[in-house]
């Protein structure tokens, strides 16, 4: 039988409760924190204090830590099976129906990353963009910033690339504009942006993108970067905490965009 010893237990204990949640309760006098568990995202489902973890231990397994008071949102992951720390860390999945815009605010840390697939325009022939915003989405930028690509296509002899500036990034632009007709089935990539929230230095981006091009239905393939450098404002920087998907005409009518973070020690 376990027993305290000088303020240290002493032998094996084990604890058991017949449900998930707290396992553990502290208070230090200001303020409150413990140890959790929930099989799966704590967030909407485990209410705790900053501070605080949470065990995943459903079959993937993860680590969580508590970034507010109270309410049950505000958890970040911190460690899952397959990854550790100083890599990318899904933080969640946003389903996309019928949406003029999706946007992504709140952002923070070193970097941030989104994979979107199977994004299909409502209108045929259109470019999928992203803008910015330093405000958490109370405005987006109209200034130019800086951007290019590269794009290639397999009808074998097109190749198209620019290097321009524009209110938004163009994630899929140039002759590689995203058709919906029979047999096009939307746009996928992935976009990497680093160096959020920081008004001294640009923020940056490099990004891919495939899909299925509007003139002809062939398959393109973008590589593109950007940067958050105010084309036209004398070099200012932005310090963007927010981030918006769209498309150039219509809306987004269905795809799945999955965003993680980037841990760095």
């Amino acid at each position: 039988m376990p027993g305290f010893e000088n303020g240290v237990i002493a032998g094996n204990s084990k604890l058991s409760r017949t449900a998930s949640g707290v396992w553990v309760e502290c208070n230090d006098g200001t303020d409150n924190f413990g140890m959790y568990n929930h099989a799966g995202d704590p967030n909407s489902n485990v209410a705790a204090d900053t501070g605080s973890y949470c065990l995943d231990t459903s079959s993937g397994g993860g680590m969580w830590v508590k970034t507010t008071d109270t309410v049950n949102t505000g958890w970040v992951q911190l460690l899952d099976s397959s990854s550790g720390s100083g890599m990318w860390v899904w933080e969640s999945t946003t389903t996309v129906s019928n949406d003029a815009t999706i946007d992504f605010t709140g952002l923070t840390g070193s970097g941030v990353k989104f994979a979107f697939y199977n994004l299909l325009p409502a209108t045929d022939n259109v470019e999928l963009q992203m803008v910015v915003s330093n405000d958490n989405g109370s405005t987006w930028e109209s200034t130019d910033s800086q951007w290019n690509w590269l794009g290639s296509h397999s009808n074998g002899s097109t190749v198209s690339d620019g290097n321009r500036s524009g209110t938004y990034w163009g994630l899929a632009t140039g002759s590689g504009t995203v058709g919906n007709a029979a047999g096009e089935y939307g746009c996928a990539g992935w976009i990497e942006v680093y160096g959020l929230n920081d008004a001294s230095n640009p923020a940056y981006a490099v990004y891919r993108t495939t899909g299925h091009r509007a003139t002809d239905g062939a398959c393109f393939n973008i590589v593109g970067s950007a940067t958050s450098t105010e084309y036209s404002n004398g070099g200012a920087h932005l310090d963007i905490d927010a981030l918006r998907f769209l498309f150039s005409a219509g809306n987004a009518t269905s795809g799945t965009i999955a965003k993680y973070t980037l841990t760095t020690s």
